[in-house]
């Protein structure tokens, strides 16, 4: 069933022709008619399955052009996220009259306040500028029919659980909510439990898995090579576009520096640009202005370029879940694309993780690494000497946000009676929580320490998980 024969006014399929949508993909044949119907939605769906699409072609199709006030509102977690999902709404909607708000944080929140009084029919915020504008009584949320969470776990790994649950409390209570998630963690069940009226949920299993979409290879690089590498690689694989990911924004700034001296259409994105000059530099990107974009993982989400051919990691990300993100800005929809990986020989035991992370393995290119006689190659005999040792993983209830390393947790576990290094296996440091992988035949006691232990002066919350296998 072709998208000319759904149910639509036809401004809405005029917008769709002109945009290249001729058939419904898989997550939008799913649930177009959820939505019709007036059912709450939780749709599980990996980042590039058209998802936006799914809920922004039923707002504008339902939208009541002459109400005064704003009938949906769409909570995204990072600014450029809304931006993304603001920008296709008014294309999906832009034959209907449809008017559009986006609101996110460090810009004037009275530019925001005054364009509410032009009566938008939707409302695209981050949920620190959404509970702003409706604790002031900015938004007025009498109309609304529609209450949209997009990418929910990361909402919540951001740490704006309290911000939802504020803001949901506020919503009118007669309304259809729809979740957009790719992964279900046990925060958004309760979100699901305590918001939701008897969601309908839909899962989309990817048609075709992301590592036959992408090419996925990786060269092993000695770190202070790596921007001649770089250069070389650049000139032999000839992207259209691609996006080069850096860990931070010092290491963005001086890659930016020198690929400027080879090439005029590079630009560069990370945290601490002012807001301005990061909306200029994702709009020349998207208009081909640029050919390179190097940037943070600021732009692993809501980052949506048609044709970008290449993302290449100058540096694995900290987080696997990143890789994903990251790699996921190519081969969207119906595309194909390519991403490549520089691994210093440090970086060596970081890919043989991301790939058991993973659970596929990626090409490798380029020189083995030279192993003079006698000397051991670690990234193969890692853990060899103890193998024999069982894992338990344990979680502790703080991370990245505390200003905490793994660094951290090794010297403040290791200090507890009857620990050791080898006792300890992978140490896994997220935002809010990290996981130590702590040798079985000893974990019940050293979870009793662990409970009475401080990490920079402050105790957390333990909790045991399940065996992490044997090292």
């Amino acid at each position: 069933m072709k998208f000319k024969e759904y149910p639509l006014e036809n401004n809405i399929k005029r917008a769709l022709s002109e945009l290249g949508f001729k058939e419904p993909l898989e997550v939008q044949k799913k649930v177009l008619p959820l939505i019709e119907e007036g059912k709450d939605v939780v749709v599980k769906s990996q980042t590039g399955s058209g998802k936006t699409a799914a809920f922004a072609i039923p707002l504008c199709n339902h939208i009541e052009i002459e109400d005064k006030y704003p009938q949906a509102v769409v909570i995204a977690p990072t600014r450029e996220l809304a931006l993304q999902i603001n920008e296709d709404i008014k294309n999906i909607g832009r034959y209907r009259g449809i008017k559009t708000l986006v609101a996110f944080g460090k810009t004037l929140i009275k530019d925001q306040r005054d364009e509410l009084k032009k009566y938008p029919h939707i409302v695209v915020a981050t949920p620190g500028r959404l509970r702003d504008l409706v604790d002031r009584k900015f938004l007025k949320t009498d109309d609304l029919k529609y209450l949209v969470l997009d990418e929910a776990d990361e909402l919540l790994n951001l740490g704006f659980e309290e911000q939802l649950h504020d803001i949901l409390s506020k919503m009118p209570k007669e309304r259809n909510t729809l979740l957009f998630s790719a992964t279900m963690q046990s925060k958004i069940e309760h979100i699901i439990m305590d918001d939701m009226i008897d969601p309908v949920r839909v899962e989309i299993k990817s048609e075709v898995d992301i590592h036959k979409k992408i090419e996925q290879i990786y060269y092993e690089v000695e770190e202070h090579k790596k921007l001649d590498f770089l250069k070389k690689m650049l000139e032999y694989e000839k992207p259209t576009r691609s996006i080069i990911f850096a860990n931070t924004q010092n290491k963005v700034e001086s890659i930016y520096k020198i690929m400027c001296k080879w090439n005029d259409e590079t630009g560069m994105l990370h945290g601490g640009m002012e807001q301005d000059q990061r909306m200029k530099m994702i709009s020349k990107f998207k208009r081909g202005e640029l050919r390179y974009l190097i940037a943070t993982d600021l732009a692993s989400r809501g980052l949506h370029v048609r044709n970008l051919s290449h993302v290449i990691n100058f540096n694995l990300p900290f987080e696997f879940e990143n890789y994903v993100h990251r790699i996921g800005r190519t081969g969207r929809v119906n595309e194909t694309g390519i991403a490549i990986n520089l691994c210093s020989y440090k970086e060596s035991e970081i890919i043989v993780e991301l790939q058991e992370f993973l659970g596929y393995e990626l090409e490798r290119k380029g020189p083995k690494k030279r192993v003079k006689p006698n000397q051991v190659d670690t990234r193969k005999t890692k853990f060899k000497a103890d193998r024999a040792v069982k894992f338990t993983k344990v979680k502790i209830f703080t991370g990245r946000r505390a200003h905490l390393k793994a660094g951290d947790f090794m010297h403040t576990i290791t200090r507890l009676p009857g620990v050791t290094s080898k006792d300890l296996g992978k140490i896994q440091v997220q935002d809010h929580f990290t996981v130590v992988e702590i040798n079985t035949a000893i974990v019940e006691s050293v979870l009793t320490s662990m409970r009475k232990m401080k990490l920079k002066g402050k105790s957390y919350r333990v909790q045991k998980l399940s065996s992490g296998g044997r090292r």
